[in-house]
């Protein structure tokens, strides 16, 4: 019986297969012997441009996460045992599984646009087979720690970053991503009144390619034509408050819809830049305080509670202070705002050791001033208060970094290796 996903997967497969060089396969597998049980599996199409990853097997006794480089012609037999036999194999084991490929598992994504626990850097084509029942197995909860391997805080952890994922999985899945590398948009950047698009070429000639532009601002919609690009890029003015944005990349010769990028309230999206002072502060108040932006209606006269944010986003991946925006993301403003600037600048120059890397900027926002403070993750760590000490950011919240926290900082934040492409 015809299995229409499997088709449209190795119709898939054979429409870019001159753009694929090679794959990668990563699974986790769960052994309660004598059985062996999927957890989670991804299996990547690569281009000629992506890293070659060796053969790599973590083996944590009961728990074994294996990676390996296929040909091409590996790939469709993979494909084949798996949804027909229903069998995988890696590196000299064949489990038996029992699942499917169904019509529904199948999805489009574009460039850096998170799907699920995958945000991919091409515009790619999502497969999912589902193991069911007993091949299925359960990731362990307890730290994985063994000599000569690294260590994971739990089973979950392990998966995620050796099958580079970017959130939490289902039990018992195997991930298909086939990438289109003939073009994809780079980057989006929105300025004061117009937008800006630079798009990257590999298999796809520029002048083949256009771009379309839709607006809404101020309630009003307004649409480009299709536009030629000139050394990748392209531009498209508009009037008002910006409130949606997006941009399409098409080819001329097959009329695909390769990529896209949109912006909107609440919608986090990779691969855009907010060059537009007013938009980008009200997209920061919509998104709320977190990791990198804190709100404060107005400077304390205790400094310190002021400086431990500046020293905690220095020390951790930067972020901006909204100095005029409230808790609750009201813009109540400040008077003087001239003031405020110098007033920071020279408290951080008196009591941040080092200095921070901080640029401030008066910014009118819905006809009220404020004072945004961009704080840069810098390598120059660790930074610290001189009367407090050493602070780390934490959510949407800041604490004493701890010793190990400080060291590690002081090395330059060493990490485990990488294990592949996310």
């Amino acid at each position: 019986m015809s299995n229409p996903a499997l088709n449209f997967l190795k119709s898939t497969l054979e429409t870019h297969r001159q753009t694929y060089t090679h794959a990668v396969l990563r699974v986790s597998i769960l052994r309660d012997q004598p059985v062996s049980r999927i957890c989670f599996g991804r299996l990547d199409l690569l281009g000629d441009k992506e890293q070659a990853l060796d053969n790599l097997t973590l083996d944590y006794k009961d728990f074994k996460l294996i990676r390996a480089s296929l040909s091409l012609n590996d790939v469709s037999t993979f494909v084949s045992e798996l949804v027909e036999q229903k069998i995988l194999r890696i590196k000299g084991l064949e489990i038996p599984v029992d699942g499917n490929l169904s019509p529904q598992s199948t999805g489009y994504v574009a460039s850096l646009e998170s799907y699920g626990t995958i945000r991919p850097e091409w515009p790619s084509t999502f497969f999912y087979f589902q193991v069911q029942g007993g091949s299925q197995g359960n990731v362990p909860s307890r730290p994985l720690v063994k000599l000569g391997l690294p260590s994971f805080v739990s089973g979950d952890e392990a998966v995620r970053e050796f099958c580079g994922l970017v959130s939490g999985f289902n039990q018992g899945q195997v991930i298909f991503v086939f990438p289109d590398y003939r073009a994809r948009i780079r980057e989006l950047r929105i300025l004061e009144g117009k937008l800006c698009v630079d798009v990257e070429s590999r298999k796809e000639s520029l002048d083949k390619l256009r771009v379309k532009f839709y607006v809404q601002s101020d309630g009003k919609s307004s649409r480009s034509p299709d536009l030629e690009l000139a050394k990748g890029h392209a531009e498209f003015a508009f009037n008002g408050s910006l409130d949606l944005a997006m941009v399409h990349l098409l080819s001329i010769d097959s009329g695909d819809h390769i990529d896209n990028r949109i912006f909107a309230p609440y919608y986090a999206r990779g691969g855009i830049v907010i060059e537009a002072s007013e938009t980008r502060v009200l997209e920061m108040i919509r998104n709320g305080e977190g990791l990198k932006v804190e709100f404060k209606e107005f400077l304390l006269h205790d400094l310190h509670r002021f400086l431990d944010s500046v020293v905690a986003f220095a020390n951790t991946k930067g972020g901006s202070i909204l100095v005029g925006v409230n808790d609750e993301g009201e813009i109540k403003g400040i008077q003087n705002d001239s003031d405020v600037r110098t007033t920071i600048l020279q408290w951080n120059a008196d009591k941040c050791d080092p200095p921070a890397p901080v640029n401030l900027a008066s910014i009118q926002v819905e006809g009220k001033n404020i004072v945004l403070v961009d704080i840069q993750e810098c390598t120059n760590k660790p930074y610290q208060d001189r009367d407090k000490g050493f602070y780390a950011r934490r959510g949407a919240s800041n604490r004493q970094a701890t010793r190990s926290e400080v060291l590690e900082m002081a090395r330059g934040s060493q990490r485990q290796p990488s294990f592949g492409v996310s």
